[in-house]
């Protein structure tokens, strides 16, 4: 048996408001205009793939901040010539609308200050804000040292985790669900975008910045002399973040259902998805903590689990045809038609 010990330590009610909250899902997903059946299909195939098996030392690689703004040049470079363009202009701080702060984690007490544009000046993750056709970007060094391992690293360097943090972050700023520095045609032609279109931005706002970490992991291993381990270590880690997404999210929808079928989620359903998902009491609390009480975080994990099945059918379009067939997909995934997004990536041919 599971040691709920900690359910009850987490608040008097718990299952009460997980209930009650959950409804919140149901109507959610009778208000998209999206296949969530598609999506739980989906997600079943993808979460049957475990973990990568990751070392469980730490393996840093330290890199000159110089050398990392050039590696992420020239990896957007060996991607698309447009893209080479607008990195060297976010980079460079050409673009007045796009500004990019890159700051030591360890040197920054302050995570409330906000600037002119009310933009939260420093974040402990990568981020970026956008607001009224600006945008900041956020970029926090060095977040993954801690104590002695903090001070070993010379204070001036970076580390190659950090250059994935940058190509994510600027990643989205070109991304082609959500380019800021484009209007949409709803924009264009003078009408406000539609509430099925934003959700399908938000949806896949994250499979351009996935699919452009794999690719960056390809890059370095073809083109730097950075150590193998280091690279594998910080890939591995990101794919079991979005697994962990996936797991989190199907399992949602699954106590969505079972409270719609059978009007009340137990204590024992929620075991036998631990069991069968391989879920830790962590996933569980953090899933029940942003249902109960952050939307927000429900669209984040729902973000990452989308842009997790969407990343490798772009990895593998840009190798077999360069990225203009990327393109197509984004316009398909935009219009919410997943399934062509996504293709046979995760079985979903059978």
């Amino acid at each position: 048996m599971v040691d709920f010990d900690e359910f009850v330590v987490m608040k008097e009610g718990f299952l009460k408001k997980l209930n009650i909250a959950i409804d919140r899902i149901i109507e959610e997903k009778q208000s998209m205009n999206l296949d969530y059946d598609f999506i739980e299909k989906i997600l079943k195939s993808m979460i049957k793939n475990k973990n990568v098996n990751n070392s469980d030392v730490l393996v840093v690689a330290p890199i000159d901040r110089s050398q990392l703004l050039s590696i992420t040049l020239d990896f957007f470079n060996s991607i698309d010539p447009e893209f080479y363009k607008k990195t060297i202009e976010i980079i460079l701080q050409q673009n007045n609308d796009i500004k990019m702060n890159m700051y030591n984690i360890h040197e920054v007490s302050d995570f409330k200050t906000r600037d002119e544009n009310d933009f939260v000046e420093h974040t402990p993750y990568g981020v970026v804000q956008t607001r009224n056709g600006q945008a900041l970007v956020n970029i926090p060094t060095r977040t993954e040292l801690r104590g002695e391992e903090e001070k070993i690293i010379n204070k001036k360097d970076c580390t190659l985790e950090d250059l994935y943090t940058v190509v994510h972050e600027i990643a989205h700023l070109f991304d082609l669900n959500l380019d800021i520095s484009k209007p949409t045609k709803n924009e264009i032609a003078g009408e406000k975008e539609t509430y099925e279109d934003n959700i399908a931005r938000e949806l896949t706002g994250e499979a351009t910045t996935i699919a452009f970490e794999g690719l960056l992991s390809d890059y370095l291993l073809k083109n730097t002399a950075y150590p193998k381990a280091a690279i594998q270590q910080i890939s591995n880690k990101r794919i079991n973040s979005c697994l962990q997404k996936a797991r989190i999210v199907y399992s949602r929808l699954l106590l969505a259902r079972e409270k719609n079928e059978r009007g009340e989620i137990t204590l024992d359903f929620i075991e036998k998805l631990m069991k069968d998902y391989n879920l830790s009491i962590q996933d569980v609390r953090y899933m029940a903590s942003s249902i109960i009480n952050s939307p927000k975080d429900m669209l984040m994990q729902n973000r990452y689990a989308i842009g997790g099945l969407i990343a490798p059918t772009i990895i593998k379009t840009y190798k077999t045809k360069r990225f203009r067939g990327n393109k197509k997909i984004f316009r398909r995934s935009q219009k919410m038609r997943l399934k062509i997004s996504i293709k046979t990536n995760w079985n979903t041919t059978k």
